[in-house]
C-alpha cells in the first residue's frame, strides 16, 4: 500500500533528523573528551567505535522496551479503533510482526548516525582543547567495567557522563518505536475475509429504501431487482420481504419473557429504563399478553447464510423443509457467557400462528447483521422477529413487495453488475452495498480515526 510506504518515508526521515541532531550535538559537547583520547594515541576508527558502541548500547535497552510498550498499547488501542465498526475484535499476535520495526529502528539509527561518528573520528586535537565542553567542569569519577572492553569502557562512561541526553535519546527512541509499532500493527491487523464474513452474507445487495409504516416496499423495485437478477453470472440470489403484526403470546412464552427481565428485582428491566420505546412497548406486553412481531420472508441465499453453524442457537435448519413446509427461523440473541442464558423467544418445536396460518418453530438463529442492514423498520422498542421461506410469505401477504435483494456473482460478471447497480442508484435512489465497498470504508474508517493518533505521535517526535 503507497500509504504505508509513505508514511514510513516521513517516519524515517523525522528519526534521521531526531537521532542525527542529536548525536551532533552530542559530539560537539564530547569534542574535548574524543580529542583528549586522540592525543593519547587513539585512532579515528577507535573513536568512531566508541561512538557506534555507545549508538548500540543505548539501543540495545530501547528496542526491547520500545518493543514491549508498543505491544501493550497497540493491543489496547485497536480494538477500540476498529470496535467503531464492529461489536467484537479478535487480537492475534504473529511474532513476525515485531521484525519490520526492529530492522526498520536500525537502519534508521545507522544512518543517522554514519556522519557524526565520522565527523568524531576527525576531531581536530588543538580545536578540542580549547573548545570547553559540557561535562568539563564535572568532577571527574572513576567508573570501572570489569572484563570489557577499553573502548566499550569509554563508551559506557562517555553514556552516563550526561543522563538528561541519555533519558531524551532513550525516550524518543521508545516514542518513535512505539508509533511505529501500534501503526504498522493496525495496518496489518485488517484480516480482510475475516471483515467481510463479518458484514456480509453476499457479493451485493441492494435495498428499496422503503420507509412507509406498512414495510410494503414498492413495484418498481422489484421490476429493477428482477433486470438485475437476469444478469448473466448471477450464481445465486434471494429476496427479502418485512411485514408486521400485533400477536398474542402463548403463556408459557410470556411467562418467559417476564421471569427473565423481572427476577433478580428487575435487574435487567431497570437496565433497559434508558430506551423510553422499548419499555412502553413492554408494559404493553405484560398489560395485553401480545406484542410486535416481525415477520421476515427470506429467499434461499439469505436463508441458507443466517443458517451457518455459528449462528445457530438452538435446534436444526434443513433448508427443504424450509423452504417447502411450514417452518419458521425464531430470532435469538445468545445470553451472558457466564451464564449461557439466552435473551427469551419461541423456542424449536413451538407453534406461531401467523395470519390464521399454524407454523413450526424450527430453530432460534442469531441474525448476522447483513441481512437487516438498510432496511427501515418503524419500530426498534420490544418485538420478536420470525423468518420464512419468501415462497410461504408471500402466500401470506401477496401485495408485499420485497424490500432487499441479495447477490452472488462471478468474477467476470462483478463489474457489469456494478455498473448495473450503480446506475439504480442514481436514478431510482436504491442504495447497494458490495464487498469492494464494504472494504474501502472500513479502510477509511480506521484511518480516519487514527489519523488524531498519527498527528499526536509525529508531534511528540
Amino acid at each position: 500500500d503507497s500509504r504505508l510506504w509513505i508514511v514510513l518515508l516521513i517516519v524515517f526521515v523525522q528519526g534521521f533528523l531526531m537521532i542525527n541532531s542529536i548525536q551532533q550535538i552530542s559530539i560537539a559537547g564530547n569534542s574535548t573528551f574524543y580529542g583528549r583520547i586522540k592525543a593519547m594515541g587513539a585512532e579515528e576508527k577507535q573513536i568512531r567505535q566508541i561512538i557506534w558502541n555507545e549508538v548500540w548500547i543505548v539501543t540495545l535497552f530501547a528496542v526491547p522496551v520500545g518493543l514491549s510498550a508498543g505491544y501493550t498499547v497497540g493491543r489496547r488501542l485497536i480494538p477500540k479503533i476498529i470496535n467503531g465498526s464492529l461489536m467484537y475484535t479478535q487480537i492475534y499476535v504473529n511474532r513476525a510482526i515485531f521484525l519490520l520495526p526492529v530492522l526498520f529502528v536500525l537502519l534508521t539509527i545507522a544512518c543517522a548516525n554514519a556522519g557524526p561518528a565520522l565527523q568524531a573520528g576527525k576531531t581536530d586535537i588543538e580545536k578540542a582543547f580549547k573548545y570547553k565542553g559540557y561535562g568539563d567542569n564535572c568532577v571527574s569519577r572513576s567508573k570501572k567495567y570489569p572484563g570489557l572492553p577499553v573502548l566499550i569502557q569509554l563508551s559506557m562512561e562517555n553514556i552516563t557522563r550526561y543522563k538528561k541526553r541519555l533519558f531524551v535519546a532513550m525516550s524518543l527512541l521508545v516514542i518513535g518505536l512505539l508509533w511505529i509499532s501500534v501503526f504498522h500493527v493496525i495496518r496489518i491487523s485488517f484480516d480482510q475475509s475475516k471483515y467481510l464474513e463479518a458484514v456480509s452474507i453476499s457479493d451485493f445487495s441492494i435495498c428499496s429504501d422503503d420507509v412507509s409504516k406498512e414495510n410494503k416496499g414498492n413495484e418498481n423495485f422489484k421490476k429493477c431487482a428482477q433486470q438485475i437478477v437476469e444478469t448473466e453470472g448471477i450464481t445465486r440470489f434471494g429476496f427479502l420481504y418485512l411485514q408486521k403484526e400485533e400477536q398474542v403470546l402463548p403463556d408459557d412464552v410470556y411467562e418467559q419473557i417476564k421471569n427473565y427481565y423481572e427476577k433478580s428485582e428487575k435487574e435487567r428491566l431497570n437496565d433497559m429504563a434508558y430506551d423510553t420505546l422499548w419499555m412502553r412497548q413492554y408494559n404493553d406486553l405484560i398489560a395485553s399478553h401480545s406484542c410486535n412481531h416481525q415477520i421476515w420472508g427470506i429467499g434461499r441465499l439469505p436463508a441458507e447464510e443466517m443458517m451457518k453453524p455459528q449462528y445457530l442457537i438452538q435446534g436444526s435448519f434443513d433448508p427443504d423443509k424450509f423452504v417447502s413446509e411450514r417452518y419458521v427461523i425464531a430470532q435469538g440473541i445468545p445470553g451472558d457467557q457466564e451464564t449461557k442464558e439466552q435473551e427469551p423467544t419461541y423456542l424449536p418445536g413451538d407453534r406461531v400462528i401467523i395470519r390464521g396460518m399454524e407454523y413450526e418453530v424450527m430453530g432460534v438463529a442469531e441474525i448476522p447483521i447483513a441481512v437487516k442492514q438498510g432496511m427501515h423498520t418503524v419500530d426498534q422498542g420490544f418485538e420478536l422477529s420470525f423468518y420464512m421461506s419468501d415462497r410461504n410469505f408471500q402466500k401470506l401477504f401477496p401485495k408485499v413487495y420485497p424490500q432487499k435483494l441479495f447477490l452472488d456473482v462471478t468474477s467476470a460478471a462483478e463489474e457489469t453488475v456494478t455498473e448495473k447497480l450503480e446506475t439504480l442508484e442514481k436514478q431510482e435512489g436504491f442504495s447497494f452495498t458490495s464487498k469492494a465497498r464494504l472494504t474501502d470504508e472500513y479502510q477509511k474508517d480506521v484511518f480516519t480515526q487514527s489519523g488524531m493518533e498519527m498527528l499526536v505521535g509525529a508531534a511528540l517526535l
